[in-house]
């Protein structure tokens, strides 16, 4: 039969002849010569068919006909290797070259070798290297570019040397390696030996000494360029951005003769690095095309910023605009449900997440794991951990943290225990969530313990994290005095704040004044700034009973640190929260506006549809306000006193009771950074939203728009005050906590 066909390929016969020889093939059980014959009779080769179907990507269509071929050149068996080996199927490209009818070429040993470096795997493409009878300029470049892939250099610069003869892409390979190791000087030596540079070269010496730091110099050589293209473009623009030079980066941007999506992602990632998410999402709303980087790249940039119900809203807008997700993608959807303990938009990500190949990744289990511990479904996060199919190790120390946030210390170290039963041997990351678990459930032996080992393990670097961990393990029991010895004998330097940070803790909740003005004084001289520093030590003085400051050192240092220099505090909060968002924070003025002056103590500042009692009692009121879409779910929850406690939740109208038994005498909604009142705002939301003119429009009382310019806080006073026990008694809970 296979003379047949091959007689068939030189002679015109009819088509009733084609149809015979192709039926005596099927008669014969060999329908992959029929199939074959059928190409021949349509006047096309099996080989390039073969080859069409190999490059389309369809390897096991390509492989079935290939099969069927009986006469195959050696185009079709480099093509379906070639095929193999873009698909990562390494061991059926072996398979096929090492069989004994293989057609082999220099262009088949190169297939083959390009698979081997895109696998990862140097020493076998070494190897297969090596054994080669003849190479050309593509074979030795494909090596020159897995040894620069390696980071192996020196190997590079040798093989380079070797190189019989060298094109304009050998010359930019080892630029671009010397680039990426940090050698610049060898790039500009090898960049100025070259006998031809293609725009490729020039744009890899811009970029690599834009990222250097040095972007005027980078500038002049993309200026000297004779050509450029939209990658040109785009790497002087991410040099100025990552310089913190957004000013130029967008006047290049505009310049541009023709941008492509990736111009725009490379202008938005800039703005975000430069903190200037408004700017970036002006950028992202005027984009004419967007892919699934430029939507994970804005979500990222409002994780960074703290606005994680934005990132989740993007999120949410992206799907609606049919645009696929990938890892980088579920992985910040995750993170934004996550910082804002949204249980049932995680549990909505996490079912997309499986109908897709990433539910077996571990950095998107190990985040999940995370989401639900964060919302303190803890027998979710263990499900997730046991349902792993693939656990590694940051699968272990996800689940691990998870019990050390939830203070399930001895769940921590029974998971820790079968970690190194199962031969993972654990990271520096490992001991800090271990360390954690035992300071948050009194397990002291048991963390020194883990210390120990720690330090005895000399592959794992101590860090200052660990050293926290330690003291803040030792104060939390009490133990300050050991906590003391352990810092002098460890000889840990004034600059690790966090370390006397957690001491200074200890001594604000066992009232330990003498170790507490050490501690203080420490964490003065590393963080002169850092304004929680006072507020323990006046918690310390406090609690005994002292009027601060009055020690020596106090009077000295204290006044050497307050006077010049005032403690900074974090942006105050006034939160609204939209209808749909979770969380909102709005920045306030640090300082009172000019003119600006407490309300009399005998004004109401309530709105009129919050003074009656009636309305107080059922809540009827806020529901009003908050049904307008401004208002957040209250969601109930029992109080001291018969009063709910209001919690900021999601959703919509806002509901949840008032106190009953009158209006309080005097509340304190507190914006500062040292302490906030989770009751004044429940029981006063409606009032202070309503004051400070958030609730948009004709609602807005502008009497009251200035109250939220104070940046400590905001003094809510009734007109009925009254100084009866009951009237002061029926605020429900402490103004402070």
């Amino acid at each position: 039969m296979v003379v047949a066909a091959a007689v068939l390929r030189r002679l015109s016969s009819s088509p009733r002849l084609w149809l015979a020889v192709a039926s005596s093939y099927v008669s014969y059980g060999s329908s992959g010569a029929a199939v074959s014959v059928a190409w021949i009779e349509r006047g096309q080769d099996p080989n390039r068919r073969i080859v069409e179907m190999a490059s389309a990507g369809r390897v096991c269509d390509a492989r079935r006909l290939f099969d069927r071929t009986p006469d195959r050149d050696v185009v079709s068996w480099t093509a379906m290797m070639s095929a193999y080996a873009r698909q990562g199927m390494l061991q059926d490209a072996r398979a096929l070259f090492d069989r004994p009818d293989s057609l082999r070429n220099v262009v088949t040993w190169t297939a083959l070798l390009s698979c081997y470096v895109s696998a990862g795997r140097i020493d076998e493409a070494e190897a297969l290297f090596q054994q080669m009878p003849e190479r050309n300029i593509v074979s030795w470049n494909t090596m020159l570019k897995a040894y620069a892939a390696a980071g192996r250099m020196g190997d590079a610069c040798e093989l380079f040397s070797s190189m019989p003869v060298k094109d304009i892409g050998s010359w930019n390979i080892l630029m671009a390696a010397h680039v990426r190791s940090g050698s610049l000087d060898k790039a500009r030596k090898l960049f100025d030996k070259m006998p031809e540079r293609d725009v490729m070269a020039w744009t890899t010496m811009v970029a690599g000494i834009a990222r250097s730091g040095n972007v005027d110099e980078a500038r002049m050589l993309f200026d000297a360029m004779p050509e450029r293209n939209v990658v040109s473009w785009n790497a002087m623009i991410s040099g100025y951005a990552r310089n913190q030079r957004v000013n130029e980066a967008l006047s290049l941007f505009v310049k541009m003769p023709m941008r492509d999506i990736a111009s725009w992602n490379v202008m938005i990632t800039g703005f975000i690095q430069n903190k200037d998410l408004k700017g970036a999402r002006e950028l992202f709303d005027e984009m004419p095309q967007r892919n699934v980087v430029t939507w994970t790249t804005m979500m990222n940039g409002y994780l960074q910023g703290e606005q994680s119900e934005l990132a989740l809203g993007l999120f949410s807008s992206m799907l609606v605009a049919g645009i696929r997700p990938n890892q980088v993608t579920f992985l910040a959807a995750l993170d934004a449900c996550r910082d804002l303990a949204a249980l049932c938009e995680g549990k909505q990500v996490h079912q997309m997440i499986c109908k897709t190949a990433y539910q077996l990744d571990t950095y998107i289990e190990s985040t999940m794991m995370n989401v639900y511990a964060k919302c303190g479904e803890i027998e979710l996060a263990r499900k997730v951990f046991d349902l792993s199919r693939e656990k590694d190790l940051i699968s272990w120390n996800g689940i691990i943290a998870a019990y050390s946030h939830h203070g399930a210390g001895i769940e921590a170290m029974h998971l820790y225990q079968r970690m190194q039963e199962n031969g993972y041997k654990p990271n520096d990351v490992t001991y800090v969530v271990l360390l954690s678990a035992c300071s948050h459930s009194g397990l002291v032996d048991e963390g020194l313990k883990i210390f120990e080992s720690m330090v005895n393990d000399r592959s794992v670097a101590v860090r200052d994290e660990h050293y926290t961990c330690l003291i803040d393990l030792c104060s939390r029991a009490g133990r300050l005095d050991d906590a003391k010895r352990l810092i002098q004998w460890l000889k840990i330097k004034p600059t690790s704040g966090s370390v006397w940070s957690a001491l200074l803790g200890g001594c604000s909740a066992h009232g330990n004044e003498s170790i507490g003005n050490l501690a203080a004084r420490n964490l003065l001289e590393a963080e002169p700034d850092n304004a929680g520093t006072y507020t323990l030590l006046s918690n310390i003085y406090a609690s005994a009973a002292q009027q601060w400051p009055i020690r020596p050192f106090d009077r000295a240092h204290t006044a050497q640190r307050l006077t010049p220099r005032k403690p900074p505090t974090r942006p105050p909060v006034a939160t609204v929260f939209p209808r749909t968002l979770p969380h909102r924070r709005e920045k306030q003025p640090t300082s009172p506006p000019a003119g600006w002056s407490s309300p009399p103590p005998d004004r109401d500042l309530r709105p009129s549809c919050l003074r009656s009692n009636s309305d107080h009692r059922d809540g009827r009121a806020l529901r009003r306000l908050g049904g307008r879409g401004y208002g957040a779910r209250l969601p109930r929850r029992g109080g001291i006193g018969g009063g709910s406690r209001a919690v900021p939740g999601r959703g919509g109208a806002v509901r949840g009771p008032l106190p009953r038994g009158g209006a309080p005498a005097t509340a304190v909604f507190a914006l500062g950074s040292f302490w906030r009142s989770e009751a004044a705002f429940g029981c006063l939301h409606g009032v202070i939203r309503t004051s400070v003119g958030y609730a948009g429009g004709s609602k807005a009382n502008p009497e009251y728009r200035n109250l939220a310019d104070h940046a400590e806080c905001v003094k809510v006073t009734t007109a009925a005050r009254s100084s009866s026990p009951e009237s002061s008694t029926s605020f429900p809970y402490s103004a402070r906590q």
